[in-house]
């Protein structure tokens, strides 16, 4: 009896995901309207369907079962985030938007002064202008590149990262809510039947207390 027991056990354990349980993924480019500060609307890159499956739980899964010899990866504490992706001959890749030399302040190079497009127009968003705007490049002034993107505010509480990035959101479908942003990284998403991902890449930004700079950078 215990023989037969470990058995079905085993059994159910291999049918944890039932034949046709499967996720949709759509993949998307949305692009940024500098002269509005809006975003434009979404151009569809591709779309699939994945089976669920033992091994095949999570968004990190689905995504790289798909892409694997066209995807870029960061494991970054076994956390894995997705820097680069290429569909139809042309790679979308994680893209840190750090000004050039020019526009910063010659007497000490960190303090930005203007002339960077993407920064000048997001500085004229509310949520820049509330905390003093983009004022100082982390990474020249700690002179490490793996802060490429990071800057402190004006008013000296807040830093934020300026990226072309990939995000992504999930439709579950057993809460009938619609898309959002499940607050973790792509590895620790897990799936069930009729769940739809939708990844997308485009200019990122987050405004945060400078206190969570660490937290927030993945290459710290």
């Amino acid at each position: 009896m215990i023989v037969l027991a470990l058995a079905m056990l085993f059994s159910l354990s291999m049918v944890s995901f039932a034949t046709g349980d499967e996720v949709s993924v759509i993949v998307r480019y949305r692009d940024y309207d500098f002269d509005h500060n809006v975003y434009l609307n979404p151009v569809q890159l591709d779309s699939f369907n994945s089976e669920l499956t033992a091994t095949n739980t999570n968004v990190y899964t689905v995504v790289y079962g798909k892409y694997s010899n066209a995807s870029v990866w960061n494991n970054a504490s076994g956390n894995m985030y997705l820097e680069g992706l290429t569909i139809n001959n042309v790679s979308y890749e994680d893209v840190r938007v750090e000004a050039d030399d020019s526009c910063f302040d010659p007497d000490d190079e960190c303090t930005y002064i203007g002339g960077d497009t993407t920064i000048d127009a997001l500085d004229l968003l509310p949520e820049f202008i509330a905390c003093g705007g983009v004022y100082m490049s982390i990474a020249r002034l700690f002179e490490d590149e793996d802060y490429n993107g990071y800057y402190f505010t004006g008013d000296g509480l807040h830093a934020c990262s300026i990226t072309y990035d990939w995000m992504y959101e999930v439709d579950f479908a057993d809460d009938n809510v619609g898309f959002v942003d499940p607050g973790v990284v792509m590895s620790s998403c897990n799936l069930s039947d009729g769940d739809t991902i939708r990844l997308t890449y485009g200019l990122v930004w987050k405004i945060f207390p400078i206190a969570q700079l660490n937290s927030v950078n993945p290459m710290s």
